[in-house]
């Protein structure tokens, strides 16, 4: 797997056995430097315990042996589109759970304001969004996820 915690070189991703109250966040990305720099945005703001996979193909084992609480998915990536991986953790039951936000350059800053939005049943950030955003987008997601399991 090519799953990073501590940067591309590190290879385990996580460390078995050991719990964290953090959630959980797996950045799914086929560009290493993009996938890094999420994150690490995500880590350094010390609230999360981020993961990245850089390999469209295995992504669902990633997502299997994570459990994140939530996925950040780009959307074009070769091999598997993020359609694709979304689709195939719909059909699921064990992973059907787990919020997603697409991450894609599709959309421009200027189109959503830097902030995530709704189109369908999915929500979308831009690419190239500012940290204060990501995270706030992040934190909004993990909150409505909270509420849908207290309910």
């Amino acid at each position: 797997m090519s799953l990073s915690r501590r940067g591309p070189s590190h290879e385990s991703g996580f460390v078995k056995g050991v719990a964290t109250s953090k959630p959980k966040i797996l950045v799914i990305d086929d560009d290493p430097r993009l996938a890094e720099l999420l994150r690490f945005t995500l880590a350094k703001a010390n609230f999360y315990e981020a993961f990245a996979e850089t390999r469209p193909r295995n992504a669902l084992g990633a997502v299997r042996a994570i459990r994140p609480d939530l996925i950040l998915l780009d959307v074009e990536m070769p091999g598997m589109s993020g359609g694709e991986v979304a689709k195939a953790l719909a059909a699921d039951p064990a992973l059907c759970s787990i919020p997603i936000l697409f991450v894609t350059s599709l959309v421009s800053k200027g189109d959503s304001g830097s902030r995530r939005f709704r189109r369908g049943n999915h929500f979308y950030l831009p690419k190239m969004v500012e940290p204060n955003a990501l995270i706030g987008a992040v934190e909004e997601m993990l909150a409505e996820r909270q509420e849908v399991i207290r309910q």
